[in-house]
């Protein structure tokens, strides 16, 4: 994409695509992208329709301890903007940098709920933006 602002314009494009985003939204004629590009092995949540070890990337959006039998499970929704995918950590109440907002990867198997949500039990996860 040709810009005809300033050279930090462009430098800033190609750094920080909010600054392409904000140029966009300011033209109607550009569609804005709805979600960041996704990494290389990431799987899009919303493309997630039968069990099986995946990726997937998103920001935290519910945080919360659910009871199960005599034990707690932390549950948390991530979003990506395709969809949602909740993944649930056993015997924990609380993992530090998991809050709300925060920006993770998650890696693990994935089994889809009795309503078809996709669900991930004790996966692995990478802060990838911690919330500010």
């Amino acid at each position: 994409m040709k810009s005809e602002g300033s050279p930090a314009v462009d430098v800033a494009e190609r750094v920080l695509p909010e600054v392409s985003i904000a140029k966009a939204a300011a033209k109607p004629d550009i569609a804005v992208p709805e979600q960041r590009e996704m990494a290389a092995g990431v799987t899009p949540i919303g493309a997630l329709t039968r069990p099986g070890r995946f990726t997937v990337e998103g920001r935290i959006r519910l945080v919360e301890i659910r009871p199960v039998q005599r034990n707690s499970v932390l549950a948390c929704e991530i979003s990506d903007g395709s969809g949602v995918l909740t993944a649930m950590f056993y015997g924990r109440s609380h993992i530090p940098g998991l809050v709300c907002s925060a920006r993770v990867r998650l890696r693990g198997s994935v089994g889809l709920s009795s309503d078809g949500r996709p669900l991930m039990i004790n996966p692995a996860y990478e802060l990838l933006f911690p919330a500010v």
